[in-house]
This record gives C-alpha cells, sequence and structure tokens, in this order.
C-alpha cells in the first residue's frame, strides 16, 4: 500500500483501502444481482461457447473468426474437463488447429 500510495495511485493507504473494499463490494453486488437474473431468466445464460468466443473478440484472437470451431472445442473440453473455462476451450480450439495442420 505504501508503494502504491508513493507512486501517486491514492492519496493515502487509507483511501487505497477504502477504494479496494468499495470496488470488491460492487463487484460482489454485481455478481448476486446477475445470478439472479440468470435464475429468473434461466435461458439468458450464455454458453460456454459463447463465453469463449467473446473472450477470443475482447482479446483480439484470430480464432473468433471460426465461432463453428470454438463451438466444437466447448463441446469437446467439457468430456475431458468438466469444470471447464473460456480459457480451456481456446486452448483446446488452437489444438484442434494444430493436430489438422500436422
Amino acid at each position: 500500500m505504501a508503494a502504491a500510495v508513493a507512486a501517486g495511485f491514492d492519496a493515502s493507504s487509507n483511501e487505497l483501502g477504502v477504494t479496494a473494499i468499495r470496488d470488491r463490494l460492487e463487484l460482489f453486488a454485481q455478481r448476486v444481482a446477475l445470478d439472479m437474473h440468470y435464475e429468473m431468466h434461466p435461458d439468458s445464460r450464455p454458453t460456454l461457447a459463447e463465453i469463449a468466443l467473446a473472450l477470443a473478440e475482447l482479446d483480439g484472437d484470430p480464432l473468433a473468426a471460426d465461432p463453428d470451431l470454438i463451438a466444437a472445442a466447448a463441446d469437446a473440453v467439457v468430456h475431458f474437463k468438466p469444470t471447464a473455462n473460456a480459457d480451456d476451450v481456446l486452448m483446446y480450439a488452437a489444438g484442434m488447429i494444430n493436430a489438422v495442420h500436422r
């Protein structure tokens, strides 16, 4: 905290702590609201493939140009890793491309 204050990120360690706590509370409140929304509207929850595609688009990943590949990777990766996330899907999709080009 002292280094952050010295670097000018906040005026004091107290202000830095308060900002961190406020940010965490806002994030928690947003997560609760989103979970409640999905509970009331389960069809609005994005699929793993949709999340992976959005991540690829945000990161400027060339895989974003192939949503069908991402969808296939999402379907396949959960068989090996049931708790797979969007990063896992993109790594699996990249592996699928590499396997084809060998």
